[in-house]
């Protein structure tokens, strides 16, 4: 099918992926972690545009898969979620995503809802309303909070990259909070 003709079958097919995650049974953990290593081995390299690109699972995405393994909470889903994430570089919302599902099993702490938060975690709308009001960012650092116990030294090889990349973030944010060059009207 075309990428056109698959569209329409996307929120059909998450849908059943969330039925299969809330069936906790040993068949339905092999068929999710089949899944997801099957998606994550015919991922392209580098970006890709899924309507050019024929790739058979353009028609729902990762998150779906992540949200179901979290529902099933079963620890034979770690492999396939781990090698899921190492596959994506630290900085995106993918990587994130599948340490918090990891968390969110290893702690035994299914609340929430995968898509929706990595959603919020691209593109954070407290900051985008704020930065629409001409209002500067709070620099509070919610992914830490909301998220901080998935991240920890012992549940999260990357720990301490992932530290060195927040502390260089909040350090561009101080140099830009010091600028006094740029008036407001001039941005």
């Amino acid at each position: 099918m075309s990428f056109e003709q698959r569209k329409p079958l996307e929120h059909t097919i998450d849908s059943i992926l969330l039925c299969i995650g809330s069936i906790r049974s040993g068949a339905s953990v092999s068929y999710l972690t089949g899944l997801l290593d099957d998606y994550i081995s015919n991922m392209p390299d580098g970006p890709f545009d899924p309507s050019v690109y024929g790739w058979k699972y353009s028609f729902f995405d990762l998150l779906h898969i992540l949200e179901a393994l979290v529902r099933q909470q079963n620890m034979k889903a770690i492999k396939s979620i781990e090698k899921a994430r190492d596959s994506f570089p630290i900085e995106y919302v993918d990587h994130k995503m599948c340490q918090i599902a990891l968390g969110r099993i290893k702690l035994k702490k299914p609340e929430g809802f995968i898509p929706l938060e990595a959603i919020e975690m691209a593109v954070p709308m407290d900051r985008l309303f704020q930065a629409l009001e001409g209002r500067k960012s709070s620099k509070k650092d919610g992914f830490k909070e909301a998220y901080g116990e998935f991240f920890n030294p012992e549940l999260y090889p990357y720990h301490s990259q992932l530290e060195n990349m927040y502390s260089e973030q909040e350090e561009d944010d101080e140099y830009m909070d010091n600028d006094d060059d740029m008036e407001d009207d001039e941005f």
